[in-house]
């Protein structure tokens, strides 16, 4: 009977994978959603992922995963060797490094998890291992009929697949659903699980939150919500999910609905497996051995600041308040979560983030007088005493390039402390009026050769700290060293307080 199930559920994948692939013959026309989705999926493939089919469980349950080709169990086919070189390149940094960190991309409801994080997929992974998995009945992902509709099952079914294809540690990166899955995992599982990032979403769904959630978006049901019948659903859906308005045709809509939305009856299920009663959820962040890392965007119309004062009762290490369009009375959350939380909890904001912190106690925030700087990059001068925190040990640009150039940094060591100016990224049109700045609660750490603001702090709840410029941007050199001095300043300041 098993062997059976497993027959048909192994059958349904395939042509759920030949649904996603879209091989069309005979001189089919492409919609225009199925354009994009093999434009993501040769994306994906030029960053040298693949897509594989994993049996997890002898019932027939299947988990549709894209893994980077050169940890494929068997050797490449004729297909894949068309990115040979650059397998060779990874292999040869992996034995150099000593082993790449393995990242998983847990997708949201909105897609399945190459067009979740295709973007994300091409930028980390020349650095990183990465595996972008379908949850199930999402792409290629299937179970039997009667299966466990919990974020448990998923994040069971996942960590089978990585076990299966080789992953012994891993950080989990979770979007929306996909972060529900990620703390699970972590919980079940944290000899695989080292560390968690999640952006949008929740420990729990408790019955409350979810009450609380459907009300203010006017939906009867996350299904009405999330799994709409109709384009204007769609439209409503995508309007709640992202900030800036945008416009497409009704007809790429239908398209994507058609090519996305399917599994109703069993993606119905998962939403009502989501929520737990509030007596239930009883883990919190605090509890987990991991790292966690809780990412919301500043104008996040779905959590709220109710859901962030919940937020403290997590216990979180640290807030990161990230760039964002708009000013920061548009921001969402932020400026409350800066009063609320910012007195316990280490908060980092970048760019909007720094506005909103200036904001928040008492600052203008003012149109550049200088030119509008987008892309830029800028010498940023910062006071050593006060801005020690953020800008302790950073290199001298001409340090960097000319030792990754010549390969003598014996020689070139003399210039290495010389990091002040250091070289930032500068993506704003805003910034702190100098005039107005809140010098009895905040104290500027960093500025440009004209006197903008580029970095503050609070005077007496150090711990809160912002950059006007973007530390993970490529043409902020130092960007890294910046945000993991931040990380060490959460350490330090834990051990003080143990």
């Amino acid at each position: 009977m098993a062997t059976a199930c497993a027959h048909d559920c192994k059958r349904e994948v395939n042509q759920s994978l030949a649904r996603k692939v879209v091989i069309l013959q005979d001189g089919e026309p492409r919609t225009r959603s199925q354009e994009t989705a093999g434009a993501v999926q040769r994306l994906a493939k030029m960053a040298g992922l693949r897509q594989r089919a994993v049996d997890v469980d002898d019932a027939g349950t299947v988990i549709s995963i894209w893994v980077p080709k050169d940890k494929l169990p068997a050797g490449p086919t004729a297909e894949e060797m068309e990115m040979e070189m650059e397998t060779e390149r990874r292999k040869k940094e992996t034995k150099r490094d000593g082993g790449r960190l393995s990242i998983v991309l847990l997708h949201g409801f909105a897609g399945d998890g190459i067009l979740t994080w295709v973007l994300q997929v091409v930028a980390l992974a020349r650095h990183y291992d990465v595996y972008v998995p379908d949850l199930l009945f999402f792409g290629g992902s299937v179970s039997p009929a009667g299966a466990d509709q919990t974020p448990g099952f998923q994040a069971e079914c996942v960590a089978a697949a990585l076990r299966r294809l080789g992953v012994e540690r891993c950080v989990a990166v979770g979007f929306s659903y996909g972060g529900f899955v990620a703390f699970k995992m972590a919980e079940a599982d944290p000899a695989l699980v080292v560390s968690v990032v999640a952006t949008g979403s929740l420990v729990d769904m408790t019955r409350s939150t979810s009450e609380a959630m459907l009300r203010r978006l006017g939906a009867a049901s996350f299904a009405e919500f999330l799994l709409p019948n109709d384009v204007a659903g769609l439209k409503s859906l995508f309007a709640a999910g992202t900030y800036r308005k945008w416009w497409l045709p009704d007809r790429v809509l239908s398209d994507y609905m058609k090519l996305m939305i399917f599994n109703r009856k069993e993606r119905t299920q998962l939403l009502e497996g989501l929520v737990v009663s509030d007596e239930d959820a009883t883990v919190v962040v605090r509890s987990y051995r991991q790292e966690i890392l809780l990412l919301w965007g500043d104008n996040d119309s779905i959590f709220n600041m109710e859901l962030a004062r919940s937020l403290k009762e997590k216990n979180p290490r640290g807030i990161l308040i990230s760039p964002g369009p708009g000013e920061p009375q548009d921001s969402g959350i932020s400026l409350q979560t800066i009063l609320e939380l910012g007195p316990t909890i280490p908060i980092f904001g970048v760019c909007m983030g720094l506005q909103c912190i200036g904001e928040a106690f008492g600052g203008k925030i003012i149109r550049a007088p200088s030119r509008v700087m987008h892309g830029k990059s800028s010498p940023v001068y910062y006071d050593e005493k006060l801005g020690k925190a953020l800008f302790n040990g950073l290199l001298n640009l001409w340090y960097v390039l000319l030792s990754k150039a010549f390969r003598v940094d014996a020689a070139l060591a003399p210039f290495a402390s010389m990091d002040n100016p250091f070289t930032a990224a500068r993506y704003h049109s805003l910034v702190i009026e100098q005039e107005t700045f809140p010098h009895d609660a905040l104290e500027a750490t960093a500025w440009t050769e004209d006197g903008l603001i580029m970095a503050a702090r609070h005077k007496k709840y150090k711990h809160i700290q912002g950059v006007q410029f973007h530390p993970e941007s490529i043409i902020t050199p130092e960007g890294k060293k910046i945000i993991l001095n931040f990380v060490r300043f959460i350490e330090e300041l834990e051990k003080q307080r143990s």
